[in-house]
């Protein structure tokens, strides 16, 4: 499932330079997706960032603002349809909470994240034509990036299979984390603490949201009813073994698209060359 989600991961974010004519290989979506999440789970995000950056840039002559953009678009997407599953499942478990308003808070929040996600492209659409200030100017090209993806019809189905992809290969690796330790979850609480977990790429102000994946796995656990012990041993399963596939896998793609070693290519990132 792992290998499922960073598939996944790499196509959401590639569909969206499609609308440029920007077209990557299965393999490239793969490997960069990869090479991305070992840069972020060694630095706060940049360092896998820049990776896919560089190779877009040299390989495809992809700009770095029509790169960012891209994973800028992708991310809001998912974490839209994140957001409203995740509202929809905790409103489905209120009758079994104690504290509705709980229930109510988390709808409070998902409903502001919604509102935050698509105000960027609001303002921008209706506000800031002909600002020069960078911020505006970078809200102003994403919002234009946005159209171009509406305008495609093709682009826009393929955006929503490959969030709705990524969030279940997101729930389906939570529900094999279970299952391992012998504790039978249902769906809606699955898909709860999937949906909760998954903003701590977002958050990012931890290198892999270390501590911010736990609180989230942990408070989202709590809220579905899921042992304190089996939360533990679920978030030390996924540290251990995520790190060991994704660094394996980076290492192949290392040498694949960079024609160099997985030490050499986080070197020359971390420090900037």
């Amino acid at each position: 499932m792992l290998l499922i989600n960073l598939y996944a991961s790499g196509r959401l974010l590639d569909t969206t330079l499609a609308s440029l004519g920007i077209n990557l290989s299965a393999s490239e979506s793969f490997g960069l997706a990869a090479l991305a999440r070992f840069g972020n789970y060694l630095s706060f995000g940049q360092v896998g960032f820049a990776i896919r950056m560089y190779y877009l840039k040299k390989v495809h002559q992809v700009d770095v603002s029509q790169s960012f953009l891209g994973i800028a678009l992708g991310n809001i997407l998912f974490y839209l349809l994140t957001a409203s599953i995740g509202i929809v499942a905790a409103l489905a478990l209120a009758p079994q909470q104690e504290n509705p308003s709980i229930v109510r808070l988390l709808a409070l929040i998902g409903l502001a994240a919604l509102v935050l996600l698509v105000l960027p492209a609001l303002i921008g659409e209706t506000r800031f034509k002909d600002s020069n200030n960078p911020l505006l100017v970078l809200i102003r090209e994403y919002t234009n990036l946005l159209k171009m993806v509406r305008d495609s019809m093709s682009i826009s189905l393929l955006l929503c299979f490959w969030a709705l992809v990524l969030l279940m290969s997101f729930a389906a690796i939570q529900a094999v984390e279970f299952y391992t330790l012998g504790y039978q979850a249902n769906a809606t609480q699955i898909i709860i603490i999937s949906c909760a977990t998954s903003f701590a790429a977002l958050i990012n102000i931890t290198p892999a949201g270390l501590g911010v994946t736990e609180g989230l796995l942990f408070f989202s656990g709590e809220f579905a009813g899921v042992p304190d012990h089996i939360l533990i041993a679920s978030a030390l399963i996924r540290r251990a073994v995520v790190l060991t596939i994704v660094t394996l896998i980076s290492a192949a793609y290392a040498h694949r698209l960079f024609n160099e070693s997985l030490g050499k290519v986080w070197r020359n990132f971390r420090s900037g060359s």
